[in-house]
């Protein structure tokens, strides 16, 4: 049952500099270790929401930015990033988790207030 978990389909959001972020769906952890590697590190971007950003070491800085929204309310950003980072979400076990329509779109409206991307 446990293996069967493992390659759930699910949406993930891949950042890159100066792109446009990318919804992509993958098949469960093994897809998002072969992007990001299993070293990358979780990093809480925007806690209102669950939404957290894998990141490997050096491409990341604190950057704690305030923004709101009116739909979404606080969608402060805890990190910069400057490389190619996964977004998602955790479930209740702390697995990785299948990003929702809202968690995707305030991603989407936090990249466009941030100019056009979430990566420095």
């Amino acid at each position: 049952m446990e293996a069967e978990r493992m390659n759930v389909t699910m949406h993930i959001i891949i950042s890159k500099p100066n792109e446009e972020i990318e919804v992509r769906e993958v098949e469960g952890q093994n897809d998002i270790y072969s992007i990001m590697g299993n070293d990358a590190i979780m990093l809480e971007m925007i806690p209102e929401l669950d939404i957290y950003a894998l990141a490997n070491e050096n491409q990341y800085e604190e950057a704690d930015y305030k923004v709101e929204s009116k739909q979404f309310g606080d969608l402060t950003n805890k990190y910069s990033l400057n490389g190619t980072s996964v977004i998602l979400t955790l479930d209740a076990a702390g697995n990785y988790a299948e990003l929702n329509d809202e968690q995707i779109e305030a991603v989407r409206q936090l990249q466009e207030v941030r100019g056009g991307n979430l990566n420095s």
